[in-house]
């Protein structure tokens, strides 16, 4: 019988800066009830669930061998997604780069033998959780965000909601 003690609930993702953290965290209403804290505020690459370290360590080989370059876009869009509730801010357009970090890191995960979610991607970052109804845009914006690395990231259960911890980081560069 397989042991799951040792799994970590895991995802890449784009991390940001601080002044991009600031800018998005602005954003959000204050009249929602579920707001994201601004240090979970993130775009997630591929979510790969509860993975043991044996494929860890598998994966993250495969990763460690990705080539690509740094790039930058602009947050320039609200959404909600009534099922879920989730309020969230993105790009009206996607980078290329982006696209192609996304592919080559979801193939490294099919390669460890992890299986995904069949899911588009739609780069997003949530800003608040459990909305009922689609929130006012306050104004227009347009948040550059700049992206020089992508992140490993574990999500834990903590006391007062979701944590964070990022794990490990992979510079971008120009190939």
């Amino acid at each position: 019988m397989q042991e799951y003690e040792d799994n970590k609930r895991l995802f890449f993702a784009l991390w940001p800066d601080e002044g991009v953290r600031r800018q998005l965290h602005e954003l959000i209403p204050q009249s929602l009830s579920r707001p994201t804290s601004a240090q979970n505020i993130h775009i997630t690459l591929v979510f790969l669930g509860d993975i043991s370290s044996a494929v860890l360590a598998q994966l993250t080989h495969c990763i460690d061998t990705l080539k690509s370059p740094s790039f930058t876009f602009t947050i320039d869009r609200y959404g909600w997604w009534r099922g879920p509730g989730v309020y969230w801010v993105g790009p009206r357009d996607v980078p290329q780069p982006m696209l192609q970090l996304f592919e080559s890191i979801r193939s490294c995960a099919v390669k460890a033998g992890i299986s995904l979610d069949s899911r588009s991607f739609k780069p997003h970052a949530t800003l608040a959780r459990k909305v009922r109804q689609r929130p006012r845009a306050r104004h227009t914006f347009n948040i550059h965000w700049q992206v020089n690395r992508f992140v490993l990231v574990e999500s834990m259960q903590g006391e007062g909601g979701v944590e964070y911890c990022v794990l490990r980081e992979w510079a971008l560069g120009e190939w």
